[in-house]
């Protein structure tokens, strides 16, 4: 039996969830059009230094993870997938709490207070005052390199795990046969994955890498694993502790845990339709607009204040704009027909 292409009507479910939006349509995709400029004004900018800092590379490269994400949010809300789309918004909002930390920021809206056994991200002397001129660029960059030379290591690793003589053992502790695969096992495929470990090695050893790979080394102890990368040198152990850290607990609360049972499948009534006149409920249509004015509230927000980020960081000339993007997208969503 050949599936029946009119059960999901794609294009009703765009008209619709269209008419529901009104104008946070246009806002959604001025903000990423917005986004990809600034995105080339950083890279130029950092691009230009002979020897950019290790904070302003991993403004960078975050800024490029939350447009990507940014993007993918634009697309599905536009489809009517708009449960979908809370998983990249969850994620633009822990790339966000990352980016503040390595800046030694915290959220300038809403901000939540640092509470006993919290971790404060912004950096502070022993008298309890913030740094500020070299002292906080060289904490931003050590926190910036952090970010990096945690890649480093998981492409490392992932290199390393394709050695047959470390599959080997595992395999049979699984399957209880210790033959690799002879696609694994391949000279060629064993080379590649030697050459990638050296190569991974000697980034990794570079003089100014020692410093956090020490740290990695400690932290880790007989774990089998590394730690988050914020969680060197006395930072956060957690993404709650780092939404603390950085005073977006209440974002967390809000958005983050709601979108993770989307992300684990434990969100049950988000899968429930309307009631019914004669009692009970049918299951939601796939594609609807529950759950749109929470989206848009956080795409909105969050995206202004990355873009705020990046400009202080890397172009602080063109902060008096930051401003009047956030009021720019904002009022113009408040006046839309999803208000209702």
């Amino acid at each position: 039996m050949s599936a029946n292409t009119n059960l999901l009507d794609r294009d009703l479910a765009r008209q619709s969830v269209a008419d529901v939006a009104g104008e946070t349509s246009a806002i959604f995709r001025d903000i990423v059009d917005e986004g990809s400029w600034l995105l080339g004004r950083v890279v130029q900018t950092v691009g230009a230094t002979a020897s950019p800092r290790p904070a302003h590379v991993a403004v960078v490269l975050l800024l490029r993870h939350i447009l990507s994400l940014a993007d993918s949010v634009d697309e599905l809300f536009r489809a009517g997938c708009v449960q979908p789309a809370m998983l990249p918004m969850r994620a633009i909002l822990e790339a966000r709490m990352q980016l503040l930390y390595i800046l030694g920021e915290r959220n300038p809206y809403t901000q939540n207070p640092i509470e006993k056994g919290d971790v404060d991200a912004v950096p502070r002397d022993p008298a309890g005052r913030p740094f500020a001129g070299a002292a906080l660029e060289a904490i931003q960059d050590q926190r910036g390199r952090a970010y990096w030379v945690a890649e480093l290591r998981r492409q490392r690793d992932t290199a390393m795990s394709l050695d047959a003589a470390v599959v080997a053992p595992r395999l049979e502790y699984l399957l209880g046969s210790a033959t690799v695969p002879a696609s694994l096992a391949d000279p060629a495929v064993q080379a590649e994955a030697a050459a990638s470990v050296a190569r991974w090695n000697a980034l990794l050893s570079a003089t100014e890498n020692a410093p956090v790979v020490a740290e990695f080394q400690r932290v880790r102890g007989k774990r089998k694993y590394d730690p988050d990368w914020y969680s060197l040198w006395g930072g956060p152990q957690t993404v709650r502790g780092l939404a603390r850290s950085v005073g977006m607990a209440f974002q967390y609360d809000w958005f983050y845990s709601r979108a993770s049972r989307t992300m684990h499948g434990t969100d049950v009534l988000g899968q429930l339709g309307t009631e019914r006149p004669t009692g009970g409920r049918s299951v939601a249509p796939l594609r609807e607009a529950t759950g749109l004015a929470n989206l848009s509230t956080a795409f909105v927000i969050q995206m202004s204040l990355v873009y705020r980020s990046a400009v202080i960081a890397v172009r602080p000339d063109e902060e008096p704009r930051t401003r009047e993007w956030l009021e720019r997208w904002w009022l113009r969503r408040s006046s839309g027909p999803d208000q209702g």
